[in-house]
């Protein structure tokens, strides 16, 4: 999360500067970063490079009101809900989200996740009922991955809780 700025100005290190999201770029060629009100609006010619840092918002953009998946992904949240299991859509269990969990180790447990997907949609293995999967969801929507004290970014974060 950007750091908020005090009196206009952005916080700044060395030769670089923390800024609100990049909203537009005016045709003076000023950068707007943030909104009209408490963002800041740097002029042409005093930027070198700009880094963007999304913080791994989700987007899906073939998911959308005209899906009727009940299906969200709120911006600056990082979380994908309701999900099962981290897993699963809660209602619709034949949509599955593989690799949302984060501070794992990648490969073998999206490879775990696309066995326990392939499981379930071949029969082969059978979800818990509707209740108690959203129930389950629920319950991890609140839990900010296990961290004590911890955000709601943290939705997906498994880190040490992936051993148990």
């Amino acid at each position: 999360t950007c750091p908020p700025l005090v009196d206009g100005q952005p916080e700044t290190a060395d030769n670089g500067a923390w800024v609100p999201k990049t909203t537009q770029v005016l045709q003076d060629g000023s950068i707007q970063f943030g909104d009209k009100e408490t963002g800041i609006t740097i002029p042409p010619n005093t930027i070198d490079r700009i880094i963007m840092c999304s913080g791994y918002d989700y987007e899906f953009p073939f998911l959308n009101d005209d899906s009727n998946l009940d299906v969200q992904f709120p911006d600056g949240e990082r979380r994908v809900k309701p999900l099962y299991r981290q897993l699963w859509h809660a209602h619709h269990p034949n949509l599955a989200f593989v690799g949302l969990p984060h501070s794992i180790l990648p490969f073998p447990f999206f490879e775990l996740q696309a066995e326990a997907v392939c499981a379930t949609w071949t029969a082969a293995s059978v979800l818990p009922s509707v209740e108690d999967r959203l129930n389950a969801a629920q319950q991890d929507s609140v839990s900010c991955g296990g961290v004590p004290n911890g955000r709601i970014q943290d939705t997906h974060y498994l880190g040490n809780p992936q051993w148990d």
